[in-house]
């Protein structure tokens, strides 16, 4: 039903032979003047859309959410209580559901979800099963200067980055601003395993890169991976095979799509990492198309696409990543049937922007997980070619025996030893299941 509704908006939006370009690269946009009706058409669409894609991951029979009452009783399991606290009104509401159903948490991890209260931000822990607590931290600060932090932080560290500005070490200063704001007084609550949940802008810091009154980056000290929500997590659990064994591969290689640059080195890269995989295919430059992700998808473990991706902040299902015959949609993602315990963006490029607020992130996350698979590795700005390369084949090296968070971060620890700037080995973040 979904799909069919999907198909028939597009259909009405561009009709049989329309061809619909929004893109936003980088922050540049291509604004294209349409007729006020197709205008409106595209907006309403784009609202229904949102609405299904965004809630059907919940529950992808009936496309709804259990409702929150402070009164619920006695909840099947663990993830029913995520979810939860997490929608819980008040604090108040949170513990009272927390108390009826503490004897069911059995975690070995902590979740951190970040929500916006009045103008300032509150976060909730929700604890393991060794101290079996609930915990709620106020951050006394404006959403509009945490984000300005965040900004600048981009700015100094990730974003169209110089020779200059990598000499630079104005960027630990903001770290430490930033684990002073966010982490400082709930760390006292923290596991070495952390799930966070991030709010709007939140999503464009990884939270490796902050570090503590001694110089310690998180990174150094805990696994960190990433949820939509909380309550995705139970979704994305279930769908895990935890099976790591067959690879299908994609990199642009030398093929030039549109205006956008090739990425030679991820011919490396996919020979690299392939040697770690018993069972694989790779498709390279003109060869990689998206009928074969279509086709074969499906039947591998792991997928691994070394491409441009382009995200649009104004419409999140209009965010695509670069194949050689053409763009793919995240719309068109939630038709992809996928059994993968990994899908891998490693050349993915985020078009920050400064109107961005998360939702082409958290959307392209949401799509890979409802067509199948519990966790996304993707990066959080533009890459460098060769840095990649190497760290993806340190965190396939490392995923042989390890789960994916302890991977990745073993990986970037390895990357921070030969390059010390974060914007060589922090823009990766794991989104989904952490197994």
């Amino acid at each position: 039903m979904f799909k069919r509704i999907i198909r028939v908006i597009i259909k009405r939006v561009m009709g049989d032979g329309g061809l619909l370009n929004i893109d936003a690269h980088l922050g540049r946009k291509k604004v294209i003047y349409m007729p006020y009706n197709t205008y409106k058409l595209l907006l309403i669409a784009g609202i229904i859309i949102s609405a299904l894609a965004f809630s059907c991951i919940y529950n992808k029979e009936n496309f709804s959410i259990a409702p929150v009452s402070a009164s619920a009783k006695q909840l099947e399991n663990q993830e029913d209580l995520i979810t939860f606290l997490e929608n819980a009104k008040s604090d108040k509401e949170r513990k009272k559901i927390f108390e009826d159903n503490r004897t069911i948490i059995n975690s070995d991890f902590i979740i951190f979800i970040l929500k916006k209260a009045n103008e300032q931000f509150d976060v909730t822990s929700i604890a393991d099963k060794s101290n079996n607590s609930f915990n709620t931290v106020i951050i006394d600060h404006k959403e509009g200067d945490i984000e300005n932090l965040i900004r600048k932080y981009r700015e100094l560290a990730c974003d169209n980055m110089t020779p200059e500005k990598l000499k630079s070490s104005e960027w630990k200063e903001i770290s430490k601003k930033l684990y002073n704001i966010l982490f400082k007084d709930g760390e006292k609550y923290m596991k070495k395993r952390i799930l966070v949940s991030p709010h709007k802008m939140l999503h464009y810091l990884p939270f490796q890169v902050m570090s503590d009154d001694k110089g310690m980056m998180l990174v150094e000290k805990y696994d960190i991976s990433y949820l939509p929500s909380a309550s995705v997590l139970k979704y994305c659990q279930k769908k895990n095979t935890l099976k790591k064994e067959k690879l299908l591969a994609f990199d642009l290689g030398n093929f030039k799509a549109d205006e956008l640059p090739s990425l030679p080195g991820t011919e490396e890269e996919i020979k690299a990492i392939s040697e770690y995989f018993p069972l694989k295919e790779a498709y390279s430059g003109k060869d990689m198309a998206t009928e074969i992700l279509y086709k074969k998808g499906g039947d591998f473990d792991i997928l691994h696409l070394a491409t441009h991706g382009i995200l649009d902040t104004n419409s999140p299902l209009f965010s695509s990543l670069v194949f050689s015959d053409r763009r793919l949609n995240v719309y068109e993602i939630f038709e992809l049937n996928l059994k993968a315990y990994l899908v891998t963006l490693s050349a993915c490029k985020t078009g920050f922007s400064e109107d961005a607020r998360g939702d082409e992130l958290v959307g392209l996350s949401r799509a890979f997980i409802y067509a199948g698979t519990p966790t996304i590795c993707s990066s959080l700005w533009d890459v460098s070619d060769r840095a990649t390369s190497e760290l993806m084949k340190s965190f396939y090296f490392h995923l042989r025996d390890k789960n994916k968070t302890e991977a990745l971060r073993l990986a970037q620890l390895d990357i921070m030893k030969k390059y010390h700037h974060p914007f060589f080995w922090a823009p990766f973040v794991l989104t989904g299941d952490w197994r």
